[in-house]
């Protein structure tokens, strides 16, 4: 399975051209490309080369969208009541549409 990384430059000393590092990992400088799609496997194989490369793969996290946990918390209320009517309904369909059902559902019983 791919996933996306962005290809840096490793910083170097520029009077000895000696690669930084800070411990294990690379200091990284400018970013040579962005939105590689490569296999974590072989990211993993490319990174282990970084002191002869001169680059080095991060993962691109993927934005975390904050979200309104009481409107995921009705809605989850809204789909349980509904089976347990016997309501059917597409995955879908608006808050609205679902409760209008729920209520004609319950009015029917």
């Amino acid at each position: 399975m791919e996933k996306s990384y962005d290809k840096y430059y490793v910083k170097k000393n520029p009077s000895t051209n000696e690669i930084l590092s800070d411990g294990n990992e690379p200091m990284l400088g400018e970013c040579a490309k962005r939105d590689c799609r490569l296999e974590p496997r072989h990211v993993k194989i490319l990174n282990k080369g970084w002191i002869n490369s001169g680059v080095y793969f991060l993962e691109v996290k993927p934005e975390v969208v904050e979200t309104d946990d009481s409107s995921d918390n009705t809605r989850l209320a809204l789909e349980t009541e509904a089976r347990e009517l016997g309501v059917s309904f597409r995955a879908n369909i608006g808050d609205d549409k679902l409760q209008e059902k729920i209520n004609e559902a319950k009015a029917i019983k």
